[in-house]
């Protein structure tokens, strides 16, 4: 990660916990998206932080924030990344690895991707552009 400043021009960056509150998100072996999602928005944050960028946050703790509000607190901040984190779920119980979804895929989208494949040592499922999510196609940057 130590190039990464040399890779995004940006300061300020928005993490978006996926789920939360009344929406769990997907659940499985006595686990709930929704606090997985928390524990790592708040990892990298912190990770961030410390790399000298500024992060917000559209939760801290478990609650429920609608996807409109996801949207105004980036919007409003004039923030120059949006990051949603989610944890997905699937049929086929051996499918694994990291995506990243982008409205219009970039070269930010695919650095993230390349550093958590080569971190985490996992499958590469790619970088995908998707304009039809709304926190996506909702966010100004």
């Amino acid at each position: 990660m130590n190039d990464f400043k040399g890779n995004f021009m940006g300061r300020l960056i928005c993490i978006d916990a996926g789920h939360g509150g009344t929406d769990p998100g997907v659940c499985g072996n006595g686990l709930k998206e929704k606090d997985i999602t928390l524990k790592t928005a708040l990892k990298i944050g912190k990770l961030l932080s410390e790399y000298g960028f500024d992060v917000v946050y559209t939760r801290t703790k478990d609650i429920y924030v609608t996807l409109s509000e996801r949207c105004r607190v980036t919007n409003s901040r004039k923030c120059d990344a949006f990051v949603s984190i989610h944890d997905n779920s699937a049929a086929n119980t051996t499918a694994n690895g990291i995506e990243i979804l982008c409205y219009i895929k970039n070269n930010l989208a695919y650095y993230i991707q390349q550093n958590l494949i080569d971190e985490l040592n996992l499958t590469d499922r790619g970088v995908k552009e998707r304009k039809d999510l709304y926190v996506l196609n909702s966010t100004d940057m």
